[in-house]
């Protein structure tokens, strides 16, 4: 007589479960392995992250004279220190400040958790020469959108006319047509200049390949929501 469920007998007369239900399970996870293993090496060791990230990097830097410049706030770490990013953007505007091309930076970013990445990075600027008179910050805004808009107020309540955005490379893009979407037209400036198309490293395609999609999904949202 036929057995109804998914066991079968043996020769020795006993019964073990089929092993079908277990290779079912097993195949699309090998499959799955192996699709994130091959995706792993294109992204890793052929410029496929290079040429998706090409597009945001066309902004170029203009550095011109200007009554401010708007630093982005990077992020942070649980420990209270600043992240490289946001080091690198406060090193990008003090440099501005020193070459004489802004004679104040605004550093824009809300809290997250104790002092907000905007405060942590006005006392970095301070600590590299910039006087405390030239430093201002905007501590409301939690996303670029909103860096924007409370920017935006800044510069009309104390009468700046012209402005240098300060953000990496690939957050060039959403960040100037948030600005223009809030009425500000802004020179960008690139936080750093190295040149991302030529990035080689495997974790360094993979950190920008992570970015560049990060920021392609940003700019559909905005788009959606109507911010840009």
């Amino acid at each position: 007589m036929a057995i109804a469920d998914d066991r079968y007998q043996t020769s020795r007369g006993g019964v073990r479960s089929d092993p079908l239900p277990l290779r079912r399970i097993l195949e699309p996870c090998v499959a799955l392995l192996a699709a994130v293993g091959a995706a792993f090496l294109i992204v890793g060791w052929t410029p496929v992250a290079n040429l998706v990230a090409m597009p945001l990097l066309k902004v170029p830097s203009n550095p011109v004279k200007a009554d401010v410049a708007v630093v982005l706030a990077g992020g942070r770490y649980q420990d209270g220190s600043l992240n490289e990013a946001a080091i690198v953007r406060t090193i990008a505007g003090v440099r501005l400040y020193h070459q004489g091309l802004v004679p104040r930076l605004l550093f824009s970013g809300g809290p997250c958790c104790g002092r907000s990445a905007s405060a942590l990075m006005g006392t970095l600027a301070h600590d590299l020469g910039v006087p405390r008179s030239a430093i201002f910050l905007e501590e409301q805004s939690t996303r670029t959108s909103e860096n924007a808009r409370y920017s935006a107020e800044f510069l009309r309540r104390d009468g700046w006319r012209s402005a240098i955005l300060v953000t990496s490379p690939l957050h060039l893009p959403r960040a100037r047509l948030a600005f223009a979407a809030s009425g500000v037209a802004v020179a960008p400036v690139r936080a750093f200049e190295k040149d991302l198309t030529l990035v080689s490293g495997t974790h360094e395609r993979i950190a920008l390949l992570a970015e560049a999609i990060h920021e392609y999904l940003g700019l559909a949202f905005y788009r959606l929501k109507g911010w840009i």
